[in-house]
């Protein structure tokens, strides 16, 4: 909080639940060594640092909380429009990423761009000026909570574009059991644009639906080169050991044939796409003859991988009767921009 520029107090966690307000402060002092020793002195100066202080900043904080000239309004329509803490945290990591980036009058301005368009400015080149009018979304939905206005209480957007889809039922699920090894992956879907989320929507219902009409597995990857990483995607019903094992491996393969730094994998239940397991391998890459030797034996499953725009035309491209009329000097229906015959071709 602050005050004609300067600033009032700090406070390390606020909880507000109902018209209750709960204010914690931590801190990470501990005994000098002469504290240790016994020294009165020093114990009651080491006290007063560790305790005292931290209890009077708190105490300073909520008395500053009551007091109608300090608001909390960015904060509170942050938490308000994003509920969830993967959706909250990942716009907090970019808005701090792009703090030298993006300019604006108001802050509430750069959260309602993100609610309608997703704030990812990697292809932008220089600062980034937003104007005012971009927060009347966002403002009408704070009125429409608060206050009852008639008006659409979430704005057209990231919270409502992928209502129903699997990529919703993903992140739902990510959510719901924050497991570290699908944290990060739900962080970088977030990132991903409306084409992209769609695709891969679409693409795990497709495996999806196959693995439930022949009952074998199915898979599909997205390579997402700009961040040196990507997705494997398992649909099937293999017992937890050995489906776990088998997708590590492909992931480890995949990582090891892109150069990539990350990649990660999931694997979903074909009768209703809901997550299974998930697995996130993350190791810099260096040249291995062993990993060499087995990729160059499993190339031909290795090399059906498809980057944003381009899983659809894959997808396609693995039904055998349609593989076909694919002639070797077309370009590849991945997306690469390569030749076939140098890209996909088994």
């Amino acid at each position: 909080m602050r005050t004609k520029g300067r600033k009032a107090g700090e406070i390390d966690i606020l909880v507000l639940f109902g018209n209750r307000a709960i204010v914690l402060q931590a801190k990470s002092k501990r005994l000098t060594l002469e504290a240790r020793k016994g020294n009165d002195r020093q114990i009651k100066g080491d006290f007063k640092k560790a305790i005292q202080d931290s209890c009077d900043q708190a105490y300073s904080c909520a008395r500053m909380l009551g007091n109608e000239k300090y608001a909390l309004k960015d904060r509170d329509a942050m938490t308000e429009m994003l509920a969830s803490p993967l959706q909250l945290l990942s716009y907090i990591d970019r808005r701090t990423k792009y703090a030298d980036k993006v300019r604006t009058v108001h802050e509430l301005t750069i959260l309602s761009f993100h609610l309608t368009q997703n704030l990812w400015l990697e292809e932008y080149d220089g600062e980034v000026w937003l104007g005012e009018d971009i927060s009347a979304d966002l403002d009408l939905a704070m009125q429409a909570r608060r206050e009852g206005i008639s008006a659409k209480r979430t704005p057209d957007g990231i919270l409502t574009r992928y209502a129903g889809i699997a990529f919703e039922r993903l992140l739902k699920e990510i959510e719901a059991r924050p497991d570290p090894e699908t944290i990060e992956l739900g962080f970088l879907l977030l990132t991903l644009n409306e084409g992209t989320v769609i695709e891969l929507s679409e693409g795990i219902d497709e495996i999806a639906k196959r693995a439930r009409a022949d009952g074998k597995g199915h898979d599909l990857t997205l390579e997402f080169g700009k961040n040196h990483t990507g997705l494997t995607i398992h649909c099937n019903n293999v017992p937890l050991g050995i489906a776990k094992s088998v997708l590590e491996t492909h992931c480890r393969m995949r990582k090891y044939t892109q150069r990539a730094k990350t990649w990660f994998g999931i694997c979903v239940d074909p009768s209703d796409t809901s997550l299974r397991f998930g697995v996130n391998i993350d190791y810099a890459w260096k040249r291995d003859d062993e990993m060499d030797a087995a990729t160059k034996k499993s190339m031909r499953k290795l090399v059906n991988i498809a980057k944003p725009g381009g899983l659809r035309a894959l997808l396609k491209m693995s039904v055998p009767d349609l593989r076909k009329r694919v002639g070797h000097n077309e370009p590849c229906p991945c997306g690469s921009g390569k030749k076939y015959k140098k890209c996909c071709l088994p």
